[in-house]
């Protein structure tokens, strides 16, 4: 599927220097509907910020003709906080290019490795790994049916103007959530792709998707990514996330009603200080889980 395989032995490429303020992360808050974050100070960047940084599938692959590709899941390392202002830089390189069948046929994954250090001194801040899913375009998406919007019942409606739980205790077994909610609509897809300053036709273009079986658009993984952060963010106020983990199995169309649950598994130690470790879900509409991972939380 591969125009011709990268060198994984090259050492990557730079993607330059940039400069992170408030205002840039206040506009990454208003693109992803973190309405909380864009009223604060927004001087520490969330960690989807970071997947911002590094852009697009970078360096790329050239695909074969007939091939689409889609965001696979990433993970989140943050080794110090992302802080505005300051400047940062950001290199990425191709850590590995494997093949494997899917639930609609033969893929390609290309995972990818992205460093973003301090441009003073070049301490490492985040570390991104993330994969790319590349199939032919002729197969229809066997994991994401076209499906028809469901009008909200009365339930569901009370359901989606509910407030996050928020747990008296957070000991192991304790869940956030389920939060439901709608998945973000068509148009804010587009503002979110088009602030990114991308333009891909899963996440603009209606007919597109729809050849490829999708019911409408799909939601970019770094969104729901974003979505699930938002949530922990403001159920567990003075937690530190510091690393984020996901992998996207189904597509989330535009609109449909979804379902995001985090719930403790682990309460490990660093030293003095105290930790949570979550297993996390976003569930579709059919009550599939679209994308499973866990996160890890510092207090203080």
């Amino acid at each position: 599927m591969l125009v011709r395989a990268p060198d994984l032995n090259h050492p990557g490429v730079e993607l330059g220097t940039v400069d992170v303020t408030p205002e840039r992360v206040r506009s990454y808050a208003v693109a992803t509907g973190d309405r909380a974050l864009a009223a604060g100070p927004c001087r520490v960047a969330p960690l989807g910020f970071a997947l911002t940084l590094r852009g697009g599938p970078s360096p790329e692959v050239a695909l074969a003709a007939d091939t689409v590709s889609v965001h696979a899941g990433h993970t989140i390392t943050v080794h110090r906080p992302l802080i505005a202002p300051a400047a940062y830089t950001v290199r990425a390189r191709v850590a590995d290019v494997f093949e494997k069948n899917g639930r609609s046929g033969p893929l390609t994954v290309i995972a990818r490795r992205a460093e973003i250090r301090t441009a003073a001194d070049g301490a490492p801040v985040v570390t991104i790994d993330d994969q790319q899913i590349v199939r032919w375009r002729s197969t229809p998406s066997a994991s994401s049916p076209a499906r028809s919007a469901r009008p909200p019942t009365r339930a569901l409606a009370q359901a989606l103007r509910a407030r996050i739980a928020r747990p008296p205790a957070l000991e192991i077994g304790v869940q956030i959530g389920p939060q439901r909610r709608r998945a973000p609509s068509s148009k804010a897809i587009a503002s979110y792709t088009r602030w990114l300053g991308g333009g891909e036709a899963l996440f603009t273009d209606r007919d597109f998707a729809r050849s490829l079986g999708y019911a409408d658009v799909i939601v970019p993984g770094p969104l729901q990514s974003a979505m699930l952060e938002m949530m922990l963010r403001r159920a567990l106020p003075g937690w530190q996330l510091r690393r984020l983990a996901l992998t996207f199995r189904v597509s989330v169309t535009a609109d449909e009603a979804i379902a995001l649950t985090a719930v403790v598994v682990e309460r490990p130690q660093y030293g003095e200080a105290t930790g949570l470790r979550f297993d996390l879900a976003l569930e579709n509409d059919e009550g599939e889980r679209a994308a499973l991972g866990t996160a890890e939380l510092l207090h203080g």
